[in-house]
């Protein structure tokens, strides 16, 4: 018997005709809200295995420089559409890159709600990883009950028909799951386990005492998990099971994929806990998911500059694939020293994620404003909401 294999229900092509249909959906938006109460918020850094007491303990975080319990940055992602894929039936899509400004803190108990508007199509030439493709971009406001916006958005994906990435074959020499020791991987769960220990906290990272290209401490995470994927799908509150998944995928047949192991259509995020369903799409086996990387970026760098300090910009580049089993370590570099056009003292951060194969899957920019011993006030205390 033939050994079966996953399949997609509609296979599209980027022909001409449709890239025309799909600019006319140029200009339109997407509205969602939710709530960011205190469950949300520790679902959200439970699943990232964030350990920050500014998340999670209310009696620190009412000590702290917020005055309150609040919420990640990347808990924005709960709301967060602009990443999904819109238009171009068929046609695989992949995030390869956000922008985040960050502007205030979202408290516990906040109700966010987004709009995120379709606002440019780009044409690439043809790659190593597929012939005919596209890059949509997304921006998007997110904004509070009481009308204050307290993160902007730039998402990009890309659009690949999945019969060109499957003859492309990207990455299909790698070994999937990578093949660690036991050594080896005991090493890598141990630096993964150490990550409390590195939260900064309540003591000031001054600037006045950091110097440009010097190093703050590596993260580690991993290895990737199917379970880690599955407390991101938590986290992200998108986890859908029999009518209203059922609903979609009987309404957009191209969202679903019919299942050897269930014999059933399944959503089309099982490529992302399932190496068959990632196979089909030219893969070597099932992979993350790049707003999943860009908040653990997110949360070395706040380990790293401690609770006074604020993110203000975060920028990743989801350059290569992180597959189940791969290790990810998160460096990020001082760059630069200066004071913004706010006044506030900043450092610009380059970030690298090397995989154990020494390849930076994830490029990042940041400036970050660090508390300085020449104002009475720091930057995270300059954002607390006034009582």
């Amino acid at each position: 018997m033939t050994e079966q294999k996953p399949r997609w229900a509609v296979e599209g092509v980027l022909s001409d005709e449709m890239l025309e249909r799909h600019r006319t959906r140029l200009g339109r938006s997407w509205e969602a809200e939710g709530l960011l109460d205190r469950s949300a918020i520790d679902i959200f850094a439970r699943a990232i295995g964030d350990s920050n007491p500014l998340w999670q303990d209310p009696e620190y975080a009412a000590a702290g420089p917020f005055g309150a319990l609040v919420a990640p940055p990347g808990a924005l992602y709960r709301i967060h559409l602009g990443n999904a894929m819109h238009g171009l039936r068929g046609v695989m899509g992949y995030n390869i890159g956000t922008a985040w400004e960050l502007l205030a803190p979202v408290y516990e108990g906040d109700t966010i709600r987004t709009s995120i508007v379709f606002d440019e199509i780009e044409e690439r030439d043809e790659s190593r990883f597929a012939q005919r493709s596209i890059i949509e971009h997304y921006r998007g406001d997110w904004t509070n009950q009481r009308g204050e916006v307290v993160a902007r958005s730039h998402v990009r994906n890309l659009r690949v028909e999945r019969s060109s990435t499957r003859r492309k074959g990207r990455d299909t020499k790698l070994e999937v799951p990578h093949p660690w020791s036991d050594e080896e991987r005991l090493a890598i769960e141990e630096a993964s386990a150490r990550e409390p220990e590195q939260i900064r906290g309540s003591e000031p990272l001054w600037w006045e005492d950091v110097a440009e290209d010097t190093p703050l401490e590596p993260l580690v995470k991993g290895p990737l998990r199917m379970w880690d994927m599955i407390c991101w799908f938590s986290a992200r509150a998108i986890l859908n099971g029999y009518s209203r998944s059922i609903r979609g995928i009987l309404d957009t047949p191209a969202l679903g994929m019919l299942h050897p192991a269930s014999n059933a259509r399944e959503p089309i995020e099982i490529v992302h806990v399932d190496n068959e369903a990632a196979r089909t799409a030219g893969l070597p086996g099932a992979y993350d998911l790049g707003a999943a990387r860009q908040s653990y970026q997110l949360q070395s760098l706040i380990h790293a500059v401690g609770d006074d300090a604020w993110v203000k910009h975060n920028s990743c580049e989801y350059r290569r694939f992180v597959y189940l089993g791969d290790a990810m370590t998160f460096q990020n570099t001082v760059t630069r020293k200066f004071v913004d056009e706010d006044g506030e003292h900043c450092i610009e951060v380059h970030g690298s994620v090397f995989n154990q194969r020494k390849e930076d899957v994830m490029p990042s920019r940041s400036v970050i404003a660090l508390p300085s011993r020449e104002e009475e006030t720091t930057p995270a205390r300059r954002r607390a909401r006034a009582s």
